[in-house]
């Protein structure tokens, strides 16, 4: 008997004495069957790891529309400011930046790029 998790469709098959489960879903009007991860050991393990993979798979799609609706201008508001992330990135790996090279790496931000691609 198949069991629905989200898109996921689980269902158990016995091979070699030894019973293992899969799982299908279709993407693009094909259907795709793979087998469940090697904790899957009974019924209620593979029904839990089909749902960290809804999970992460949800987390990722919302990422990406996050991300999606971001535009280049937004990202770049704060790069090669004082106090930038990235900087103290850098700073942490060692690699320390001039303030004269911080700032013409700003400048040249505000005044091609942003100009050019920040609605991007």
């Amino acid at each position: 008997m198949a069991i629905t998790v989200g898109k996921y469709h689980l269902f158990e098959r016995e091979r070699r004495g030894s019973t293992y489960f899969y799982y299908w879903y279709e993407d693009q009007g094909k259907r795709i069957q793979k087998a469940c991860g090697h904790g899957c050991d009974d019924k209620r393990s593979a029904v839990a790891w089909l749902e960290d993979l809804l999970d992460a798979n949800l987390a990722g799609a919302k990422r990406k529309t996050a991300l999606s609706s971001l535009t280049i201008k937004d990202f770049a508001k704060d790069m090669f400011t004082e106090g930038a992330s990235r900087l103290a990135r850098w700073a942490a790996k060692g690699r320390v930046l001039k303030p004269q090279t911080i700032s013409q790496h700003r400048r040249h931000l505000s005044s091609y790029l942003l100009p050019k691609f920040g609605h991007l």
